[in-house]
Formats: C-alpha cells, sequence, structure tokens
C-alpha cells in the first residue's frame, strides 16, 4: 500500500514494489491509515446457515474505540426452526470471546464470538457447540403459563424477566447471558420491561409458595397495559409448613374498559380483570404505560412495581370510570358487526382514527322480490356525515334500509335501533331493472326521493334511492352491504334514470277503469308515449233505429 502529497491532495492505494521509490508504502491491511484512526475497521456480513457465504469484503469503522473485530455463530431453535446466523462486525468487548446461552422452554439460543484487535482481523470463522443437558431446572413461564424447562451446556442459572407484549419470561440462562441481556433482547427485537432476575439452584425463579418478607405479605396488585398483564398476589401465614393454601388471579372481566399502550397513546381497548378498578397512565421517562390497574397499584406504584416486576413511575396517574385514562381527543366506541340481532351482537372496544368520528348503532334490513327478509346489526365508529340517517334503496329485485344513530361521548353506542322501514309510496316512479334497460318500473317509498343508475362493469342497475345514498355514494352506508352502489348516478323526477329510449305505460283493454299497465321500452328512439281510444259501432246497431219504423 502506499501515500503521496500531492499538492493539496494525498493519495492512497495498493501498489506493486516496483513503483515504492517513488511513493510512501508499507506492508499490511490497513497499513496506509493516515494518522490511524484510533477505532478500528473490521470486516462486516450476516448470513443464515452458511458461514463460508458470508461476504467478507464490506468493510465497517467500529464506532468507538473500544470496539473490537469480531466473527460470532448464534444458532436458534424455536419449535421447528432451527438455525445458524453468522455473523462479522464491530464488537462490544463485554461479548468478546464469551458463549452465551438461554432457553425458555419455547425459545433456545446459543452463541460464541470471537474477537481480535487490529485491522480486518476479522476474517475466520467459528461455531457454536450443540450443549447438552445439565442438571439445573428451572419454571419456564410465558404469559404467565408456568411449565418446566431442562438446562443444557453452559446455562447455570435460572431467570425472571419482564418483556413487552409477553409479560414474565422464565427460564435458563447462562451467567454470561444474564450479565449481556439487553444486547439479547435487541438481537431479537424485544423491549424489556424490568432487569432481569437471575440465581443459582433448580427452580429457584419459582414465584410461589416460598417464604417473603413482611413487606410483601397479604399484597395483591394487577396490572394490564395491552401488550401484557400481570398480577401478584399473597397470602401469609407465620407457622411451620402453614404454606399449603393455594391462591388464584382473578381474571373474569369487571366491566370497567381502559386505554392501553406503551407511548402514551390510546393504542387500544383492554377489558379490565378481577381487582383492576382502576384506569392508569405512568410516564418513566423511557415508556409511558397506561392500561388498568387495581387500588393497590395506584396507591404505591413503586412498591407494585417490584412486585410485578414492571417499571411505573412514582408519578403515576390513576382514575375510574370508563377510558378516563384517555390522552386524546378521539372517541372509544363499541364495536359489533354483521350480527342478525342485537341479542348476538358481541361487542368488543376501538379507538376511532378520526376526530370527526362519532359512535354509531346500525341496523340495515335487506328484502327480495321473493319476500326473503333479513336484517344485520352493527355498532362502530362513523363519520358524522353517517349519523342519524335513513338510507333506503330499491331496484325492484331487492331492497335495503340503513338506520343509523350516533351518541358522541366514550362507549356510548349501548342501545338498539329499530329500522325505519316505511313502505308509504311517495309518488316517483323510477326504472328498476339490472339489464341497463327500463323494462321493469318501480313506485319508490318513504324517503327515496331520487333514481340512480349505477354500472359495475358487469350490470347496469336501475332503481329508487335516497338522497343520503346520492350525497356520497362510495361512502354510503348502502354500498357496504351492495358495492355496486358506490358508482351510482343520481337524478329527481319520473323514470329520469331511462335509457335514451322511452319507456312507456301500455295496456289495452275496454275501458280506463280495467286498463292495467305495465312498461314497455319503445324500440326506436324517435317514439312517444300516446294515450289513445277507439270506439267503434257495427252497421246492424246503425240501421237497426231504421227498421223499427
Amino acid at each position: 500500500m502506499f501515500q503521496q502529497a500531492n499538492g493539496g491532495n494525498t493519495i492512497g492505494g495498493c501498489i506493486s514494489e516496483a513503483y515504492c521509490a517513488y511513493f510512501d508504502c508499507c506492508q499490511g491491511n490497513l497499513c496506509n491509515k493516515p494518522n490511524p484512526s484510533p477505532v478500528l475497521t473490521c470486516y462486516q456480513c450476516s448470513n443464515l446457515n452458511e458461514s463460508s457465504s458470508c461476504d467478507v469484503q464490506q468493510l465497517s469503522s467500529c464506532s468507538s474505540p473500544a470496539m473490537q473485530c469480531g466473527v460470532s455463530a448464534i444458532q436458534t431453535i424455536q419449535n421447528s426452526l432451527n438455525q445458524t446466523q453468522y455473523i462479522r462486525s464491530c464488537v462490544n468487548p463485554a461479548i468478546c470471546n464469551v458463549s452465551m446461552s438461554i432457553n425458555t422452554g419455547e425459545l433456545s439460543a446459543v452463541s460464541h464470538t470471537e474477537c481480535c484487535q487490529s485491522n480486518l482481523c476479522n476474517s475466520n470463522s467459528t461455531e457454536v457447540i450443540t450443549p447438552s443437558p445439565n442438571t439445573l431446572q428451572c419454571h419456564s413461564a410465558t404469559s404467565n403459563v408456568d411449565q418446566v424447562v431442562q438446562c443444557a451446556g453452559i446455562e447455570d442459572r435460572c431467570f425472571t424477566l419482564g418483556i413487552s407484549g409477553l409479560g414474565l419470561v422464565q427460564g435458563c440462562a447462562s451467567q454470561s447471558a444474564c450479565d449481556n441481556v439487553q444486547m439479547i433482547a435487541d438481537y431479537f427485537g424485544f423491549t424489556t420491561i424490568s432487569n432481569i432476575s437471575c440465581c443459582q439452584g433448580s427452580f429457584c425463579n419459582n414465584a410461589t409458595n416460598n417464604s417473603v418478607r413482611s413487606e410483601s405479605c397479604n399484597v395483591s396488585v394487577s396490572l394490564n397495559y395491552g401488550y401484557g398483564s400481570t398480577a401478584w398476589i399473597s397470602q401469609c401465614c407465620s407457622s411451620d409448613l402453614c404454606n399449603a393454601e393455594n391462591v388464584s388471579v382473578a381474571s373474569d372481566p369487571n366491566g370497567l374498559v381502559c386505554c392501553a399502550g406503551l407511548n402514551g397513546l390510546c393504542q387500544r381497548l383492554v377489558m379490565c380483570t378481577g381487582i383492576q378498578d382502576h384506569c392508569f397512565i405512568s410516564d418513566t421517562g423511557l415508556s409511558a404505560y397506561s392500561g388498568c390497574a387495581s387500588q393497590s397499584v395506584c396507591d404505591n406504584p413503586v412498591t407494585a412495581a417490584a412486585s410485578l416486576q414492571i417499571s411505573l413511575s412514582q408519578q403515576t396517574h390513576c382514575c375510574q370510570g370508563n377510558v378516563c385514562n384517555k390522552p386524546n381527543v378521539t372517541l372509544s366506541c363499541y364495536v359489533c358487526q354483521s350480527s342478525p340481532s342485537w341479542d348476538v351482537c358481541e361487542n368488543t372496544t376501538t379507538s376511532c382514527d378520526s376526530e370527526n368520528s362519532a359512535c354509531g348503532v346500525f341496523v340495515n334490513v335487506n328484502s327480495s322480490g321473493l319476500g326473503v327478509t333479513n336484517s344485520e346489526t352493527e355498532r362502530s365508529c362513523v363519520t358524522l356525515d353517517r349519523c342519524n340517517t335513513t338510507e333506503s334503496t330499491n331496484y325492484g329485485l331487492a331492497s335495503s334500509i340503513w338506520t343509523s344513530h350516533c351518541c358522541d361521548t366514550d362507549l356510548c353506542n349501548t342501545e338498539t335501533v329499530v329500522s325505519n322501514t316505511s313502505g308509504v309510496i311517495n309518488g316517483l316512479l323510477c326504472c328498476a331493472t339490472t339489464d341497463g334497460t327500463c323494462q321493469n318500473a318501480v313506485q319508490c317509498t318513504g324517503v327515496e326521493d331520487n333514481c340512480f343508475t349505477s354500472d359495475d362493469g358487469q350490470n347496469v342497475y336501475r332503481g329508487c334511492t335516497s338522497q343520503s345514498v346520492c350525497n356520497d355514494p362510495p361512502h354510503s352506508l348502502t354500498a357496504r352491504s351492495w358495492p355496486f352502489m358506490s358508482n351510482s348516478r343520481c337524478c329527481q323526477g319520473n323514470l329520469c334514470n331511462r335509457p335514451d329510449t322511452l319507456t312507456c305505460n301500455n295496456c289495452y283493454a275496454t275501458s280506463w277503469t280495467t286498463c292495467e299497465s305495465h312498461a314497455e321500452v319503445c324500440p326506436q328512439g324517435d317514439m312517444y308515449c300516446v294515450s289513445s281510444a277507439y270506439s267503434y259501432v257495427t252497421l246492424a246497431e246503425w240501421f237497426s233505429p231504421l227498421l223499427s219504423y
């Protein structure tokens, strides 16, 4: 390699020995670094299951002088998935020349890292050795389901750790894993919500039936932040072997609903259970938890946090009442979709996306020309323009009536709504077909004050509809059940939705009172609708007066 100053520029690169008489040359990887950098330059690559295919030509400058060049192998086993990732990179010296191992029963990971301290020295490879079982056994709890896991290899500790979305996680770990748990969490994309607790001895991470300090006696704390629920229930006694009684955590919903999340927003709504009788918000500076909490959490959040192994601020704010901890102005509403009746409408909860929303209750009644009628009930968030309205549509073969009612406070949409099925004929007459013609017409009823035409690419629908549909067809309630209504064109006036040819009333009878009309499309565009009367007298009837003389 060489380096030479040329005026204001310094150039460097690779060179043959023949030119070294004219340049400053050296031998060795990156030996021509100007004013040797305090940080190393290392090979960087990552590859699954085959170390030899890891591209060693990528270079990376380490972010800190303390970092070393390293090569790592990480074997992960989860259910039927077994894979090994090979990595070359800059490495934190805390895990240099260290093996780590952790096992939760559902997920196990073993890693080994080798380091060196010169530029581009990490071109070698390393492997992990599949561990054999040892004599240690630990509780393996994920989402509060207690199991037992057999430790293996260098796993000489039992651990307990709070992880966002999983709650308390327990299992086996090596001392090196206990020392570097944050690096492990970062690798798997987990967010820790408590410090890891590691101990020695089989089942030492047991959370039940043990001896406790007096301040942990007769405690009942419970909390749910939407991505995990945790509770600690303890009952104490003071005589030998008196702690044989079982304790349990109540899990039945108690009717309270709270905003829940990790970022101070109402990311979701949760149904509180058991003793969780308050909604809470706790901003630790790193996370802003919200959700359901028991009175004991509100009274002393720091002590409760220690029992629950979760980070809570001393300034934890609690309140009582559905979604009283909501930090923004959007509504929270009950949701129930596509139920045949209110009796089977099973409510869940949601936060509305828009500030221009209300909580809505809807009922839709569909009727076919064959006399079959079915209804559909719904609760959800709804935009204000769809509130307190009736939408009615009829294209001859079927009719649909949507009735909505709205309210503007959290979880207010608990009532039931009866469909406004007014069948009173209002005098408007519209073409009503699905074949693009006007061979049939329908008499509009109730709020149906427009005729419509809608082409969905396969059929051309015509019929009666209400102004509430015509105002915004794509976002109408009717378009939910009949998507073809999204393309509707509306007009007002009898048969205004007819095609270019006329449609006329057609009947033949001996008197107007017996003339039962039906609609008929004229075969040509230059024809007119006509009403006519024709009378005639036979010769016998004409001569009969004369013959009487």
